[in-house]
């Protein structure tokens, strides 16, 4: 609820009680202050970005069967039952959403935005439309008088295809949020593509014990005289006494490479030690009173 409406509803409740020397509309006024003063903007002041669940719990569903400009309608509904003002609608037909205005009968829905016509799928969520105070992070300019930001863009965390380019991106991107601190050449609102930092590094567990099948191409090896081939010969035909090493032609083949009971680690140069995804740089808070 915004500052505004907070006033007018206790306006209403404190125009038969207002105390002597205020009006029912002076008291509402120094309340619902009070109130934004001690609560609402100090559990979030302005400028905070929050996790949403969006889609979170399916109210109903179905398929159009009329068109008429900013209805939904389904023959055979129970939407008295099911929906509530303000709920979010989503058009799965062509991603377009909007959200509950008022349930005008069990078949028929008013919504804000006109986005249904006859056969198109939908699919209604319990979770309720953003009170006016809060807006999506989807690149778009805030048109809002009684904002600070006025005419300033949203950040677009989460990719949206209509808004701006997302934060320190030429492109849209869903984007994850990451601290920063004064000194730290970050600043609050920048954002950071996606970045791997390289060194060497070795990995493997000491207790690892396994072996490497190595698969290579037609190759050479060298052996020493007497030393046994394929077939149960030996170097120089069987002639164990040769001293003189050769060098056969061997097709492609495989060589398993150390004991299933050697331990050992790898050592694997120009190794990615940090995977970082496209990010927005924030600063965390924390409330302590």
């Amino acid at each position: 609820m915004s500052l505004a409406s907070l006033t007018s509803a206790l306006t209403t409740i404190f125009s038969d009680i207002a105390p002597p020397g205020k009006t029912a509309a002076q008291q509402a006024a120094a309340i619902a202050a009070a109130f934004y003063e001690h609560y609402s903007d100090d559990i979030c002041p302005v400028g905070t970005i929050k996790a949403w669940h969006k889609t979170f719990g399916e109210a109903d569903s179905g398929t159009t069967t009329g068109t008429s400009a900013n209805k939904l309608i389904e023959a055979g509904q129970n939407f008295e039952t099911t929906v509530e003002s303000g709920m979010i609608v989503i058009n799965t037909t062509d991603d377009t959403e909007s959200y509950v205005v008022s349930v005008d009968s069990d078949t028929q829905l008013t919504l804000a935005d006109d986005i249904m016509v006859n056969g198109e799928d939908y699919v209604i969520y319990k979770t309720p439309v953003l009170p006016e105070t809060w807006v999506e992070c989807n690149g778009k300019t805030i048109n809002d008088a009684d904002s600070p930001y006025n005419g300033e863009k949203t950040p677009n965390l989460n990719g949206d295809s209509t808004g701006d380019d997302s934060p320190g991106l030429s492109r849209k991107e869903k984007m994850f949020l990451r601290g920063c601190a004064t000194g730290d050449g970050e600043t609050s609102g920048t954002g950071q593509d996606q970045a791997t930092a390289k060194n060497n590094l070795t990995m493997g567990n000491q207790s690892a014990n396994h072996s490497h099948s190595v698969t290579g191409g037609s190759h050479q090896h060298e052996y020493a005289a007497g030393q046994s081939l394929s077939g149960g010969c030996v170097a120089f035909g069987c002639d164990s006494d040769t001293k003189t090493n050769i060098v056969r032609n061997d097709g492609g083949h495989t060589h398993t490479c150390g004991n299933n009971n050697a331990n050992h680690t790898h050592t694997l140069s120009s190794v990615d030690t940090e995977t970082r995804p496209p990010v927005m740089y924030v600063v965390w808070i924390i409330k302590i009173k």
